[in-house]
């Protein structure tokens, strides 16, 4: 009996029907790899938490581990944790964040329940153990849609470990299915509640509840048939929607990426799991990851390590050791493509003036779709339309247009001297971390957007900029005398502006506030021997000029930027192993050109025909695909707010063809989202909403039935780490 299944694909019965392609592989790992698929739906927001559940209880893989003992998992909880923020996902973020968790599955008998319990240790948020008791007793059967099983989980507080903070219950029973959790975990007490009654898998209907200290109680009821989808949520009006999953928004969220013979595509220097034990008092051992990214722990964690530390591998003997310094230098390196490859995909430019645009290039026309505006309490996106002229840019202040495009990967910048066309160049640049070493041998200038050292950013941060001033603006975009030019020199992997460091990492969150709070960052930064951007005082380029061209430094080869902050993405973190550095593989950098037969998208949509250059982090991280925003009552595209949600474009398909250089690979959604098209509301007329289904209100707490957790020593390597048996 298989553990793992998502709800809200059982709940409205969802199959998606994957195009073969007849060079796809047919063995191997991209055959047998899972394929999690699920319903989003706004009035049924009490399923996120068992989606959740489920997703982080199904990559433990329990079943595969019946009579084994205990053993360790490692669980990426950023992978069952739905946001609804503007990311560049084509999937998720290649953030890790890596929950320790102890199981341990039995079966006394063929005839008798799988007995799963799990010990979860959750460091990131509301610290806390989690103790799960689970029981299936029947698989999937015509009288029982979704199984026969019981589970029932806890969670205690490690600042109270005798302090019950939740507990909930999520039982199965022939034709119906309940879920209730309740609890107070320092924001206020909160319940949510499901009942579901199926006829058979393709029909049926509920209720569902959630509720929140200070926030309103939602209280919704549905009905589904084979076709149709029908819910009301609280006073709202009715609505209808289509389950065909043809006419569905699908948003694939992970994908696989697989060789021609199937199995599984990864990097040569992948990144790896790590632990850190504190020292002193009670000690406490934390989970993280390390890869081309950095090195990423808990908060608590990095504040325990401090500027060094050593650290362990699961499975190893040998010490890492882990040393870090207060900000990060990044390289971005030019690369030359052009309009007619990114056609359809949106960029996103900034203007002089503040804010940004966003252009499309449709294959004849530069068009705008929006513009985007920030402050301190966020963007705001207003929908825009109309056709843009390099002469409009050029009005607005521009001779290179520089901004970000989620297709291409990163930044990029775009000449606008003349008409635009399908050949017109478009620089983007990739990335990479510049190691301590490589620093200390840089000198390099700055004209806009230069950070001052720590004690002067300290103190303008009380009441303003962190930027000094260059010439008569902290923020030039006119030439700049080199002379006058900030000078920035490294020593020991830091920056050094007036021989004192330009470190933020140990300011306090009061300090890094607002348009800050995410870290600081310096403009473009270039290195003092470039001649490629100098020029005369009216801005023509001349290599052997007495200034320095803002918007000529959009054309270096070579850029970098220094960042800095509390985060630890501010940091640059590096490890050793016996005295030499850990090196990690950058993300692959692999092609598509998107098609209908390859993608979700419509024959003649925009994007058809372009070509996106996508990171691969890794198996189940795939980035690239840009993004929209949908109204979560209607699930129609609509302009970003704080009330919308956001998702990508469109997915590509099962085969779909990677390429990098001369090889190809082979695409596999492994996690899909669908949000189900709304239709007139009279195709649900024969759907009749239940008026007296009456929700679960009581939980079981399982933590005296499992008992203690138990020790699997440190030098045991995981044996499953998200769903991989290892």
């Amino acid at each position: 009996m298989k553990f793992k299944k998502t709800l809200a694909s059982t709940l409205l019965g969802v199959l998606l029907a994957q195009s073969v392609f007849a060079a796809a592989p047919t063995s191997g790992a991209y055959v047998t790899d899972f394929v999690n698929s699920y319903v989003n739906d706004d009035g049924l927001r009490s399923l996120d938490t068992v989606g959740m559940i489920l997703c982080f209880m199904g990559a433990l893989r329990a079943e595969q581990k019946v009579g084994a003992g205990p053993y360790k998992a490692l669980v990426d909880k950023s992978k069952c944790e739905k946001t609804e923020t503007e990311t560049t996902s084509a999937g998720a973020s290649s953030a890790v964040s890596y929950t320790n968790t102890v199981v341990e599955a039995t079966r006394a008998s063929s005839a008798d329940p799988m007995l799963g319990n799990a010990w979860v240790l959750m460091k990131e948020g509301v610290a806390q153990t989690i103790y799960t008791n689970t029981s299936i007793s029947e698989g999937v059967s015509s009288s029982a849609p979704n199984g026969v099983f019981t589970m029932n989980f806890s969670g205690y507080l490690d600042a109270t470990p005798t302090t019950l903070g939740m507990k909930g219950t999520l039982t199965s029973t022939g034709s119906t299915l309940t879920f209730y959790e309740e609890g107070d975990q320092g924001f206020g007490a909160y319940s949510n509640a499901l009942t579901l009654t199926q006829s058979g898998t393709d029909s049926g209907s509920g209720r569902a509840s959630a509720s929140q200290a200070g926030q309103a109680t939602t209280d919704s009821t549905f009905a589904y048939s084979s076709t149709y989808f029908k819910r009301k949520k609280g006073t709202e009006d009715t609505q209808c929607f289509s389950r065909s999953a043809d006419s569905a928004d699908v948003s694939t969220w992970r994908y696989g990426v697989y060789k021609a013979d199937g199995t599984r595509l990864d990097l040569d220097n992948p990144g790896f799991s790590l632990t850190y034990t504190s020292i002193g008092g009670s000690p406490v051992t934390y989970y993280g990851y390390a890869g081309f990214n950095g090195v990423n722990f808990p908060d608590a964690a990095l504040t325990a390590m401090g500027s060094s530390a050593t650290l362990s591998r699961p499975g190893s003997s040998d010490p890492y050791a882990f040393t870090k310094v207060g900000g990060k230098l990044t390289k971005l390196t030019k690369v030359t493509t052009t309009l007619d490859t990114i056609k359809g995909m949106p960029i996103r430019i900034w203007v002089p003036s503040g804010g940004e645009l966003e252009l499309v290039w449709d294959g004849t026309n530069m068009t705008k779709t929006r513009t985007i505006s920030c402050n301190q309490g966020g963007c705001i996106s207003t929908a825009a339309s109309g056709n843009v002229t390099a002469a409009d840019l050029v009005s607005l202040g521009l001779q290179i247009a520089q901004g970000w495009s989620d297709s291409l990967g990163g930044s990029v910048a775009m000449g606008i001297t003349s008409a635009f066309a399908s050949a017109t160049p478009i620089y983007y640049r990739t990335r990479s971390t510049v190691t301590s070493a490589a620093a200390n041998a840089l000198t390099l200038s700055c004209v806009s957007e230069c950070l001052d050292n720590t004690t002067g950013m300290s103190a303008a941060l009380l009441t303003g900029s962190p930027y000094v001033t260059v010439g008569s603006s902290a923020y030039n975009y006119l030439p700049m005398l080199a002379t006058v030019a900030k000078t920035y020199t490294f020593s020991a992997g830091m920056m050094q502006y007036g021989s004192v460091a330009v470190d933020a990492s140990a300011f306090s969150s009061s300090q890094l506030a607002g348009n800050y709070q995410w870290g600081l960052r310096t403009g473009s930064l270039v290195s003092a021997a470039d001649t490629s951007v100098k020029c005369n005082s009216n801005g023509d380029a001349n290599t052997a000029g007495d200034y320095i061209c803002p918007l000529l430094i959009g054309e270096a080869a070579d850029i970098y930027e220094w960042e800095t902050g509390n985060k630890s993405w501010n940091q640059n973190a590096t490890l050793t192993l016996n005295a030499t550095a850990v090196t990690f593989d950058a993300p692959k950098r692999l092609s598509v050109t998107v098609s209908a037969s390859n993608s979700t998208l419509p024959a003649g949509n925009s994007k058809i025909g372009a070509t996106m250059v996508m990171n691969y982090n890794g198996f189940g991280d795939l980035q690239g695909i840009p993004g929209s925003c949908y109204n979560k009552t209607t699930n129609a595209k609509t302009t970003c707010s704080s009330v919308t949600g956001y998702a990508p474009d469109f997915s590509l398909k099962a085969g779909a063809e990677l390429t990098e250089g001369s090889t190809t690979y082979y695409v596999k959604p492994i996690d899909q989202e669908l949000r189900f098209s709304k239709v007139a509301d009279s195709f649900c007329d024969s759907l009749t909403l239940p008026t007296t289904a009456t929700l679960p209100g009581t939980a079981t707490d399982p933590k005296a039935t499992i008992g203690a957790l138990p020790v699997v020593a440190d030098s045991v390597a995981p044996a499953v780490i998200h769903g991989i048996v290892q």
